[in-house]
């Protein structure tokens, strides 16, 4: 996701051979350094995720002229042969008149991903005694000990609802429908049954319109989360 002047946001889709030759173009006019600290981490046997802050800095090759910004990245990752793999990694810039909250930013000590990934063996990666973990289990957001939060402020996340004539409330002539945020806090559709063509289709817009959220928290770990909302008839 990117932004432009006005702040207005866009999605972009890229194959990794299309990510990777973005990295090498802006290679070649800056110097460019990433800091990543990872803030909500989970991983069972082959399957990790990853949600983190990164810090990006840029140094102009030629003027010198340095710059910096933030972006929230969340990344699955599968494991192959003893080696981790990125099967989907998204990136929600900064935008510039929207930054990200402070304890997104904070210069703390960072931790690499793949550094995170070898915290599989420990306390962390590991299900609690009782609790195993189910990577297909979707939690009510009643169930978790933190439910997923949209991020910005609560204006911005109800002008979207309003922009796709939708509510979190049951209200008549509005028809329920599910969204879940994965543990990457990616959203999806997960149950559209009862909405018509037309509806499953803003539907449609409504999540693609959205940023990564703050995924919901369970036993000191992301989990999925289900999430009711209603969209106009």
């Amino acid at each position: 996701m990117i932004y432009d002047s006005t702040g207005n946001s866009q999605n972009i889709t890229l194959t990794a051979k299309e990510y990777d030759e973005q990295l090498f173009m802006a290679n070649a006019d800056f110097i460019v350094t990433r800091t990543p600290e990872v803030l909500i981490y989970r991983a069972y046997e082959d399957l990790a995720s990853v949600y983190s802050s990164v810090k990006i800095e840029l140094v102009d090759r030629e003027s010198g002229e340095a710059y910096s910004t933030y972006s929230v990245q969340s990344m699955k990752l599968v494991r192959k042969f003893d080696d981790w793999y990125i099967t989907h990694l998204n990136i929600q810039n900064e935008s510039p008149i929207d930054p990200l909250p402070a304890h997104l930013v904070q210069d703390k000590a960072a931790i690499s991903a793949s550094a995170a990934v070898e915290k599989e063996n420990n306390d962390l990666a590991t299900p609690k005694e009782g609790i195993p973990y189910d990577s297909a289990k979707v939690y009510h957001v009643r169930d978790v000990d933190e439910p997923p939060v949209y991020p910005g402020d609560v204006a911005s996340y109800k002008n979207m609802l309003d922009q796709f004539q939708v509510t979190t409330i049951a209200t008549p002539g509005y028809t329920p429908f599910i969204i879940t945020i994965g543990e990457d806090g990616l959203a999806s559709l997960s149950y559209v049954h009862d909405l018509s063509g037309f509806q499953i289709s803003r539907a449609e817009s409504f999540v693609r319109s959205m940023l990564i959220w703050y995924p919901g928290i369970k036993d000191a770990a992301s989990v999925k989360c289900k999430i009711i909302l209603y969209i106009h008839d």
